[in-house]
């Protein structure tokens, strides 16, 4: 039941070997008879509905340059998973894209561990999966050291980017062993990086007082467990994991209609 055509190139064409294999000379195309060839094909054509989706990368017209800054010393140990958790729900509210949302961690104790910078990862899972392997350090709480080093690498050498904004997230229950006042004035005013402080541990557990000085003394760039549910809304205002304009749902109303259509071949 198949409707065999033959089509003959080049200038002398073996047109007995063509009609034995079409069984009919009228299905015979050359270069001579070749704008005959497309009307063969009307009877099998369709409509297919088509509309132009807008091109875009979820979020990059609010990107951001976000780093973490974790603390993995002893006085942390009941609520280090709880932070990784909270880690894991941040990134699940952002689209980690080389032109949209890099992200970069450090990890501090007793010393400082870079667990990588903002050019290492491009997307949410490879940054969940490293956050997920991560390994809790121990020691004293040296958050003037972890400010130091966030400082160094919120840089150009990184993969930080001069013209996007800069935040860095600080999970900690406080008890710095050095007050980190002057070195989170440095980072604030002088790479110009929102400082959000941020507990997951029991209240009973957390120096507020110093998550308030880290913040600038701004309370709502601090959050605990009083208010952690506001986190959310809060990183909404700086980033953005959808596109602008487009809600993903297509108008098929008013798409146009291309005719194109199905043929076995």
């Amino acid at each position: 039941g198949l409707d065999i055509w033959a089509y003959g190139t080049g200038d002398y064409v073996a047109l007995q070997d063509l009609v034995n294999i079409t069984k009919d000379p009228e299905k015979i195309v050359t270069n001579k008879n070749l704008d005959m060839l497309e009307p063969l094909f009307d009877e099998f054509k369709g409509i297919e509905i088509c509309e132009e989706v807008p091109v875009c990368i979820p979020g990059s017209e609010k990107p951001l340059d976000l780093m973490f800054i974790v603390d993995s010393s002893d006085s942390i140990e009941g609520a280090y998973q709880e932070q990784k958790i909270f880690i894991h729900r941040v990134l699940n509210n952002v689209f980690v894209n080389p032109v949209s949302v890099r992200v970069a961690m450090v990890s501090f104790a007793s010393n400082v561990r870079d667990e990588f910078h903002f050019n290492d990862y491009v997307s949410t899972q490879a940054v969940q999966d490293h956050v997920f392997q991560m390994v809790k350090m121990n020691g004293t709480t040296e958050t003037v050291k972890a400010l130091k080093r966030a400082y160094t690498l919120f840089d150009e050498a990184y993969g930080d980017r001069p013209d996007v904004p800069d935040m860095a997230i600080i999970l900690t229950d406080g008890h710095a062993r050095q007050n980190p006042a002057a070195l989170a004035r440095r980072l604030r005013d002088l790479k110009n990086v929102t400082l959000v402080a941020v507990s997951v541990s029991d209240l009973r557990k957390v120096d507020e007082e110093e998550l308030f000085v880290l913040a600038g003394e701004n309370k709502d760039r601090v959050f605990t467990r009083r208010n952690w549910q506001n986190f959310e809304l809060f990183l909404s205002q700086y980033v953005n994991k959808g596109c602008p304009g487009y809600d993903g749902d297509i108008n098929f109303e008013d798409a146009e209609q291309v005719v194109r259509g199905p043929i076995d071949t």
